[in-house]
């Protein structure tokens, strides 16, 4: 694999190729330097910290020259392996390779050599009236630079690199009820920035009529009647209708009772305390009309029965507005640390 990303020098370059050999018990250690798919791309990073063994394990990663961690857990499946081989310079080759010029002088211009060979044998054969095999089939030549060409002009407009399939083995579970799809609680003063999203991954409306929205201080803020979400779509609760159109472009579906609410926004009903989110650690919960428990979210540092707690975000100035998304949409196995990833900054409504 060719290396484009300075995130790892000076250990593994920009140009270095690199090869990777999975390990036998699955099992990779801190410290090692490991290749693993993510969003249809190849990433190099070292393992900072392991949680788990074997099919269950999950990785924290970072690249060398970054200053954070990265803000996503790696699964065991993603893991093509650890590099085994490091290679300076020899990377650029594919990387040319991927390139109009690269195409031009690595494909075209040898297969046209070729050719005008081939030409130049089918000429003489002609001209002596002998019927001769040439060593190489014109048609074939110029079917491969077609072929390569074709798949030249996929890969080199496209931001995705295609992997192979059998390497990637989904198990999540999407659940058949409306979950807390993504939750941003990091803002950037107070609580007026935060914004929960719930999703229906199910092909049929749900109507949330009385549906509640809880957190661990007491705060429940329910939805009122006619609330409906419809098949595969989400919608949006923001703390203040105003501060949520300024930073994100619209206004959200539901609100808290700030700035906008009612005149933008459908208010939330209220039914005790106040809605605010801790950053260091909190958790989020959905109960249905029957206030019957529908899905939960918690990080940090507090817990939840029956669920397991993401890290959360970074608390730090750079990450504020960051939120924590389960991905893909959906997906709930009761494990936020599996479920859920970091966006930076949050995609509420998409």
């Amino acid at each position: 694999m060719a290396v484009t990303s300075g995130s790892m020098a000076p250990t593994v370059a920009v140009g270095n190729l690199v090869g990777v050999a999975s390990r036998l018990d699955g099992d990779y250690k801190a410290g090692e330097v490991i290749s693993f798919s993510r969003n249809q791309e190849i990433i190099t990073h070292r393992v900072a910290a392991v949680s788990g063994q074997g099919s269950l394990a999950v990785y924290q990663t970072k690249g060398d020259s970054n200053q954070v961690a990265d803000q996503y857990l790696v699964k065991a499946d993603h893991i093509l392996g650890r590099v085994i081989i490091n290679l300076p310079y020899l990377g650029y080759v594919p990387i040319y390779s991927r390139t109009a010029w690269g195409l031009v002088f690595l494909v075209y211009l040898p297969c046209l050599a070729l050719i005008i060979s081939e030409v130049r044998v089918l000429i003489g054969a002609a001209k002596s009236r002998r019927i001769q095999k040439s060593s190489l089939d014109l048609g074939v030549l110029v079917w491969v630079m077609l072929v390569y060409s074709a798949g030249f002009s996929r890969a080199s407009f496209s931001s995705q690199v295609v992997l192979p399939m059998g390497k990637l083995r989904a198990e999540w579970s999407i659940t058949n009820h409306v979950v807390v799809n993504e939750v941003m609680y990091y803002g950037i003063s107070g609580n007026n920035h935060e914004w929960e999203e719930l999703y229906n991954p199910t092909l049929s409306s749900v109507d949330i009529s009385g549906f509640s929205l809880r957190e661990n201080s007491g705060g429940i803020y329910s939805f009122p009647a006619g609330s409906v979400l419809a098949a595969r779509s989400r919608v949006v609760a923001g703390k203040d209708a105003l501060i949520f159109f300024e930073y994100n472009g619209f206004y959200p579906d539901y609100c808290f009772g700030g700035q906008g609410c009612g005149s933008h926004s459908t208010p939330l009903e209220h039914v005790s305390g106040t809605f605010g989110l801790n950053d260091p650690g909190d958790w989020v919960a959905l109960y249905d009309a029957q206030q019957n428990l529908v899905d939960a979210v918690v990080w940090g540092n507090v817990s939840y029965q029956g669920v397991v707690t993401h890290p959360g975000v970074t608390l730090v100035d750079a990450h504020r507005l960051d939120s924590i998304e389960r991905s893909p949409a959906g997906v709930d196995t009761d494990n936020c640390l599996l479920d859920m990833v970091v966006r930076n900054p949050g995609t509420p409504g998409w």
